[in-house]
């Protein structure tokens, strides 16, 4: 059977990094300069923590095609989550700058701009990007933290709500239950 790109992005859109990784992974054992492969597994990298990983195999792709958002959006957050919140400003802009009504992007710069302080700005943003897409369990979990950080009890309670009534993953539900134990509890 013969292994692909789509494969692996079909992984990756359920949320199957390390299967995505394992493909990708294959496909560059046989062909090391497949420039989508490396994208691909940067993005996984990042979404499985390898941040490292993320920010070599991004790097190297970006320096070479310039126009996708997807792989400016998964750098910044690689950058992200090594708190150089310079570069993953620098990133996430550049994302912004080619999908100005990506919600995710926007998602995660509110996130970024919230944890350098600009909390109004992030907690807006994150607010827009509910709107674009109200069903995205990321900008539901986000907002459920800066909903109580700005005393909304009732709109973080709201949002806790939605977030258990989805499929997520079982981290973020059982943060989200004791988040919402702490919330009725008033131990925020």
């Amino acid at each position: 059977m013969m292994i692909s790109i789509k494969d692996a992005e079909t992984y990756m859109q359920s949320g199957k990094y390390e299967k995505a990784k394992e493909i990708l992974e294959q496909i560059l054992a046989q062909t090391p300069d497949d420039i989508e492969a490396i994208c691909n597994i940067g993005i996984a990298y990042t979404e499985t923590g390898e941040n490292i990983k993320a920010i070599r195999a991004l790097e190297y792709y970006t320096g070479r095609i310039q126009d996708n958002p997807r792989a400016w959006e998964a750098l910044g957050c690689a950058y992200f989550r090594r708190k150089d919140y310079g570069a993953a400003y620098r990133h996430l802009r550049e994302a912004q700058k080619l999908a100005p009504h990506n919600p995710s992007v926007i998602r995660n710069l509110g996130v970024l701009f919230g944890v350098k302080g600009e909390r109004e700005l992030g907690y807006d943003m994150l607010k827009k990007a509910l709107d674009m897409s109200p069903y995205d369990f990321r900008t539901l979990y986000a907002l459920s933290y800066v909903h109580r950080e700005f005393d909304n009890r009732k709109e973080a309670r709201q949002t806790m709500e939605l977030l258990l009534d989805m499929e997520i993953p079982e981290e973020i539900r059982t943060d989200t239950v004791l988040n919402m134990i702490k919330l009725d509890l008033g131990w925020d």
